[in-house]
């Protein structure tokens, strides 16, 4: 944490700005009023739940401490046994690997070289009857999810969206996270929230059973550090969106957030949820149109593959993949150590997950490879420029040659 701190008083305003892109989520005089609206935190997380429902399209939604308490209190709520088998793609991240283990057996299958998704026919082949599929929708892009559903109904088997990186994108217009028997969110990987997640269901019973155990944590022993948090918001009224290095306030109270799993958010955090909820969508359409007009730049680059979205699918770029035809006199950690220094943040590129989630087979899972070793996901925050885009992409053209 100290470094970071220094890092952030050696940077310029450009690179500042860029790599403060959370704390430019906020909208302090919103944020505050909402904050300063009701101290009832049981009121508040009823709103955010309500909330959260109907943006999704289910009839339940609880809050949790983050995307993997999210998939515990869903495998544990499912009843899930030690001999079923839950299927899930080899290019993800490996904490699901460590939570499946405490209840299933975890069956990998490779990625699709379009969407960076399972591969369909891989999921037909392995799946036995009373599997689970645990059905990630990487860096945003939606998984076809008709088809997967049609092969979980034929075995016997139910689906578990991991919408993490998804949250709200959609499917032929309907919401990802409404789709199967229940869905896991990550709020800190699309809000300006330190901690959180979320699990959506339409099953009653199993959003009985999820309520049941989610705890609530004593929020007093947490309430110190959201005074960064409202300092931060302080610092944005009277900032007017101009750089600010004080912004580390707001780094500060998100990075002490995430220090316990299944820690829910406090007041701050539930409020900053809640306004930046009834925003999302146009943060979104302001990132899709980034993403546009970096695709428009680097599209002429033959030595760059550039995401793929099938025309059912609506993409909400939480991650805008880039993927090299061939690396020479580099490694993918070499370039996201150039973007970080640039203010960009290229991170969950999975290759040690892939490695940790397989271990002595990689062989057997080219296409997750392939990607790990040859693409770097990078974020495309709403609070970008032109100017930015364009220094994003020159980095991948020098890489790219």
């Amino acid at each position: 944490m100290i470094d970071g701190f220094l890092n952030i008083l050696r940077l310029d305003s450009d690179v500042l700005r860029r790599r403060a892109y959370f704390y430019y989520m906020l909208d302090g005089k919103r944020e505050l009023s909402g904050y300063f609206s009701s101290f009832n935190y049981a009121d508040r997380v009823a709103k955010l739940e309500e909330m959260f429902a109907k943006y999704i399209g289910t009839d339940h939604a609880i809050l949790t401490g983050s995307g993997g308490s999210s998939l515990e209190l869903v495998l544990g709520g499912m009843g899930v046994r030690r001999s079923q088998k839950v299927i899930l793609q080899a290019y993800t991240c490996n904490i699901l690997k460590r939570i499946i283990e405490e209840y299933a057996v975890p069956v990998f299958v490779d990625v699709d070289l379009d969407s960076y998704n399972a591969d369909l026919g891989e999921i037909r082949k392995k799946i036995v009857e009373n599997s689970v599929i645990l059905s990630v929708n990487t860096y945003g892009n939606p998984v076809q999810i008709d088809e997967l559903l049609d092969i979980a109904t034929e075995r016997g088997s139910v689906v578990i969206e991991d919408c993490a990186h998804s949250l709200g994108s959609r499917y032929k217009g309907r919401k990802t996270g409404s789709f199967g028997e229940a869905a896991i969110f990550s709020l800190r990987k699309n809000l300006s929230v330190g901690v959180g997640g979320f699990v959506t269901t339409n099953n009653e019973k199993l959003a009985d059973k999820i309520r049941a155990e989610q705890d609530r944590f004593d929020r007093r022993a947490v309430m110190a550090r959201d005074i960064f948090g409202v300092g931060a918001l302080f610092m944005k009224c009277i900032s007017k969106n101009r750089p600010s290095r004080l912004f580390f306030l707001y780094n500060l109270y998100a990075r002490s957030r995430q220090e316990c799993n299944r820690m829910i958010p406090s007041l701050l955090g539930v409020n900053i949820a809640i306004e930046q909820l009834k925003r999302l969508d146009s943060d979104i359409a302001r990132v899709r149109k980034n993403a546009k007009w970096l695709t428009k730049k680097l599209r002429n680059n033959e030595n760059l593959i550039l995401p793929s979205v099938c025309e059912d699918s609506f993409h909400v770029y939480t991650r805008y993949p880039v993927r090299f035809r061939r690396l020479e006199g580099c490694t993918v950690d070499e370039i996201c150590r150039k973007l970080f220094v640039n203010g960009f943040e290229a991170g969950m590129c999975y290759h040690d997950n892939f490695l940790m989630n397989v271990g002595n087979c990689v062989k057997s899972y080219p296409n997750s490879r392939l990607v790990s070793s040859n693409m770097v996901p990078v974020g495309l925050p709403s609070s970008l420029k032109k100017e930015d885009i364009e220094l994003l992409a020159s980095i991948f053209e020098d890489y790219a040659g």
